[in-house]
């Protein structure tokens, strides 16, 4: 705890990013990580094999761009600094730890931007008292023509997340509104992805199951909120949380989805 104090007083970020718990959450899958890294293991070899497989059928590598790219836990950055001109990380929140282990690479730079659009207006609105919620707005002129991959890592059912949580505790929207708004978040970023004309790299948790000690699934829930994905050769189970992580009673496992254009 007191480690994950310091880190939250020692990286500066605008109110809203604090306010939305983006900074907390960050922090935490630090912690997660470092509790789990042996059950995640599976997962994370398995995105990082997936990209691999993307990146060595690409006929041109000038710039790729990672859309969530977190501490690169899941990312094979050695591949991608080698193969890339520039590789181009973005995420809402970079802890200073995260940039500080991977500045030896001098074409990895690191782009603070929040990818749905909205969470600094949705904040500003609890603020002004307009209680509406806000159409994703993405501003992705970052990606440019020179760009030749586009990695969505692991965010897709992570987008809505912070802000249904803020949606929730300050304004009073009916149930189906709060759905709505978190579907239409999905199916912005799963659209804006198909319209590009690079390649993509899309992995993506689909479905969350929690299972008891006696392998009985016993919940399910739906991570994209209603929003369906094509269909996938490529998919894995990733044991995100062990028994005892969240309850004695049953371990958290994630259903993954991984889809690109070239396969």
């Amino acid at each position: 705890m007191i480690i994950e104090l310091i880190k939250y007083l020692t990286n500066p970020n605008p109110k809203y990013i604090k306010a939305l718990g983006y900074l907390k959450e960050s922090i935490a899958i630090e912690g997660r990580y470092n509790r789990n890294k042996y059950n995640w293991e599976n997962h994370l070899e398995n995105t990082k094999q997936f990209i691999t497989d993307t990146v060595n059928n690409l006929s041109q590598k000038r710039k790729v761009v990672i859309l969530g790219s977190g501490s690169l836990y899941d990312v094979p950055i050695d591949l991608l600094s080698n193969s890339f001109q520039k590789v181009i990380c973005v995420d809402i929140v970079h802890l200073r730890n995260v940039k500080r282990k991977f500045k030896k690479y001098s074409n990895v730079i690191f782009l603070q931007k929040d990818i749905t659009g909205i969470a600094e207006k949705l904040y500003n609105n609890f603020n002004t008292m307009n209680n509406t919620l806000p159409s994703p707005r993405h501003d992705f002129s970052f990606i440019e023509k020179d760009v030749d991959l586009v990695i969505s890592l692991n965010i897709l059912s992570q987008l809505p997340l912070n802000l249904k949580s803020f949606a929730e505790q300050n304004f009073n929207f009916s149930e189906e509104q709060i759905l709505n708004f978190c579907n239409s978040i999905i199916k912005s970023h799963y659209q804006f992805l198909k319209r590009l004309s690079c390649e993509i790299c899309l992995i993506a948790e689909t479905k969350r199951e929690f299972i008891d000690k006696k392998s009985n699934i016993i919940k399910s829930n739906d991570a994209l909120f209603g929003f369906k994905l094509e269909e996938s050769k490529t998919t894995w189970d990733w044991e995100l949380a062990p028994t005892g992580e969240y309850s004695s009673k049953y371990s958290i496992e994630n259903k993954i989805f991984a889809y690109n254009k070239g396969f």
